[in-house]
């Protein structure tokens, strides 16, 4: 017989049933993930499949990279003097993620550290402002362009760029707003997201092109790896 009623006329279920709807439970978890995984899968194979083709017509080097069982990933491109790379990895000891893509091209040299990002209006500058008084704006484009630099001090004579310069002092010169803004628009008119702003950094170490966000997918890193190459072409005059 199946269930049956008891004293009180609610219907109990018998152990064998118990069971079964725990291993139902189960292999539906299971599934579950097999879905995950495949999905996952599946979107891996994409993006290698197009990261082959990209290089085969381009001529650049490509690659996918998954670390740690898939908590970090790494999307990369690079060609003679340049490489640019997207990743999305998980914080161990916060469990956030954290996204960035960027272009180096180190031997596109500066004379001095020069920072350009976007204009320094909102939350972060508020923050950086409480935080440091008049430094505030200073050590906010320090936080956007990762503390590689150091100290920094605003450049209000530079115009056309867009956004906010600072360089590592006054007497560093400022490369051509006429060459670079362009470019710079260019992207901004496609990516308005604040997170798109490109932050370009230029040293003596190089030229790097930074994004506070992932771009994960293979015609998006193409588009950015292109404009880092076209703002290292309009800086080899000066370098």
């Amino acid at each position: 017989m199946g269930a049956g009623f008891g004293a009180g006329g609610i219907m109990e279920a018998e152990p064998g049933m118990n069971v079964l709807g725990l291993v139902a439970l189960a292999l539906i978890v299971i599934a579950f993930g097999a879905i995950l995984l495949l999905t996952a899968g599946r979107g891996s194979v994409k993006l290698r499949k197009g990261l082959a083709v990209l290089a085969s017509r381009r001529g650049w080097q490509a690659s996918l990279v998954e670390e740690t069982g898939g908590a970090a990933r790494k999307l990369r491109l690079s060609g003679p003097g340049w490489r640019a790379e997207t990743r999305r990895y998980i914080q161990g000891e916060t469990g956030s993620a954290v996204f960035a893509t960027e272009f180096e091209a180190p031997g596109v040299q500066w004379p001095g550290q020069v920072a350009i990002g976007p204009a320094l209006d909102g939350a972060e500058a508020a923050l950086a402002a409480r935080m440091m008084g008049g430094a505030g704006g200073a050590v906010a484009m320090a936080l956007l362009t990762g503390g590689e630099i150091g100290r920094l001090v605003p450049r209000p004579d530079a115009s056309g760029f867009g956004g906010t310069v600072f360089s590592s002092d006054e007497t560093v010169p400022l490369p051509d707003a006429t060459r670079l803004q362009p470019l710079l628009a260019a992207w901004r008119r496609n990516h308005p997201a604040e997170r798109q702003f490109p932050i370009v950094i230029l040293g003596p170490g190089g030229l790097r092109l930074r994004l506070r966000c992932d771009l994960w997918s293979v015609e998006e890193m193409e588009r950015f790896a292109d404009l880092g190459l076209a703002l290292a072409e309009a800086l080899e005059p000066a370098t």
